[in-house]
Order: structure tokens, then C-alpha cells, then sequence
């Protein structure tokens, strides 16, 4: 099996589980409801690899008891969002090192779905804002060696 292949299932497996365990979590009390923000709609994981970590509302997230299913969702969307910037980028080592770096955050982000602890999210949230802080700036690197080559 190629790691292309192991990747998609991987990602496929994990969004099963995850969703499966999101809808049976066991208990009766009721589903906290959702911020009626907007910006947290299904679409999240839409914004594309440059938008400015300001505009993502998983980074202004005030998690609470009442919200923590919402906000593991959020984390996980931020976490695909990753995985759809790894496919733009040229196969190779620094791409399968990317790569296994988003899979170990999806890996710690599991068990947050059934025992979920604000102190993990918050440590997991800032290594994946971490993660797109570096991105970030390599985009912004990028751009100014090809303008500069541009004007040059």
C-alpha cells in the first residue's frame, strides 16, 4: 500500500470514528448548541491556506464545558484544513514529514471526543496554530522571492 493510500484511509478511518463518536457520546443530557456565529457553519475548513489566522474562529474559541463538542469539531476541521494544504504540496520528505505532523494531531484530538479536557484542546490548538504560523510565513516568503525575481 502505497503512503498516498495509507494517508486516505487514514484520514477516511479517522473521520468515521470521529463522527461516529461525535453522534453516540453515551449520555442523555442534550447537545449544546453550536455558536450562532456564522463563521462557524460547516464551511470552516473552506478558508483557503493564506487566510490569516485573525480570520479563523477556531483561534478566538472560548472553550467551555457547554461547548466542548463543538469546539473538538472545530479543532478537527482546523486539522482536515491542514490535510487539504499537504495535497498542494510536491511529494517528498519534507511533504510525508508534514503530513505525519498533522496525523499526530489528529491522533491526540481523538480521545478529546469522549473524555474531553480543556487543557489538551487548548495545548493542541496552539501546535496547530503553531504549525500554520509556519506555513504561513513560508507562503509569505515565497511570495516575496517571486515578486522580487518579478521586479528584478
Amino acid at each position: 500500500m502505497s503512503l498516498r493510500s495509507l494517508f486516505a484511509f487514514l484520514v477516511l478511518a479517522s473521520t468515521v470514528v470521529f463522527n461516529a463518536s461525535a453522534v453516540h457520546s453515551g449520555s442523555s443530557a442534550p447537545t449544546p448548541a453550536a455558536p450562532s456565529d456564522e463563521r462557524f457553519s460547516a464551511g470552516l475548513g473552506t478558508f483557503p491556506s493564506g487566510t490569516p489566522l485573525s480570520l479563523i474562529p477556531v483561534y478566538q474559541l472560548e472553550v467551555t464545558a457547554a461547548n466542548a463538542d463543538f469546539a473538538v469539531k472545530a479543532l478537527n476541521t482546523e486539522i482536515e484544513r491542514l490535510y487539504t494544504h499537504a495535497k498542494t504540496l510536491d511529494s517528498g520528505a519534507a511533504r510525508r514529514a508534514f503530513e505525519s505532523r498533522i496525523y499526530f494531531f489528529d491522533k491526540r484530538l481523538r480521545p478529546l471526543a469522549n473524555s474531553f479536557d480543556p487543557s489538551v484542546w487548548e495545548a493542541l490548538r496552539a501546535d496547530v496554530r503553531a504549525e500554520w504560523v509556519s506555513i504561513l510565513s513560508s507562503l509569505t516568503s515565497a511570495v516575496a522571492v517571486a515578486s522580487s525575481t518579478v521586479e528584478g
